[in-house]
């Protein structure tokens, strides 16, 4: 089935449009949710998991109506970045629910908060926005949305290029390798004139991390 037929075919709720969905896009939802809050509690898997899908058909199919036009890889990356931002977001529940039962305990030492959502990624989260936005004026082609997806996943969300390479985007991890290189060269070639203190701090963050899998 064609990205426009299916999506044409979720907007109507149709339920071979959503079979198809399901059986192309549910395994990469469950590998995402699972990583971001542990597949050691399926139970709260299954709930984000269902999340992500009433999200995507939230204001009668906004979004989907939005990506009509959309590439397969284009619907991919959304799929996955929405996955990610609900796991993300129960992170954040789940630390202030922390926080609220330590106060009422009477632990001030414990009620301390960090809405990051994970582990600290390589990009300072602080400045993060404005360096997306940079991605955005350099990332062009049909495979855009997929490429600032992975820049996003491993820059923000500290994601490695083998993890990526898993989420199901239709490329390998030295191929998520090599759209990392390229997109990082041409983002410090954009910023070079238009920012250099967001240059400076973006190439020493860029710098590898030691991560594993190959990340540059």
């Amino acid at each position: 089935m064609r990205s426009n037929d299916l999506i044409d075919g979720l907007v109507r709720l149709d339920p071979g449009s959503w079979g198809t969905f399901l059986s192309e896009h549910r395994q990469v939802v469950i590998r995402i949710v699972s990583r971001l809050v542990g597949s050691t509690d399926p139970a709260s898997v299954a709930d984000l998991e269902q999340e992500v899908y009433v999200r995507l058909l939230a204001n009668d199919r906004e979004s989907l109506r939005r990506l009509r036009d959309a590439s397969a890889a284009s619907l991919r990356a959304f799929v996955c970045t929405l996955a990610a931002n609900v796991g993300r977001d129960h992170l954040r529940r789940r630390q202030v629910r922390a926080v609220v039962r330590s106060v009422s305990e009477g632990d001030p030492e414990e009620a301390s908060i960090d809405l990051s959502g994970g582990e600290e990624p390589a990009l300072s989260r602080m400045r993060a926005a404005e360096v997306l936005d940079a991605l955005e004026r350099v990332v062009k082609g049909p495979n855009a949305a997929r490429d600032c997806l992975i820049f996003k996943a491993h820059y923000v969300d500290g994601m490695t290029a083998a993890e990526i390479g898993r989420m199901g985007l239709g490329i390998a991890p030295k191929g998520v390798e090599a759209v990392l290189f390229r997109l990082t060269a041409k983002l410090r070639e954009d910023l070079r004139s238009r920012d250099e203190g967001l240059l400076k701090e973006f190439s020493r963050l860029a710098r590898p991390q030691g991560r594993k899998g190959g990340d540059p």
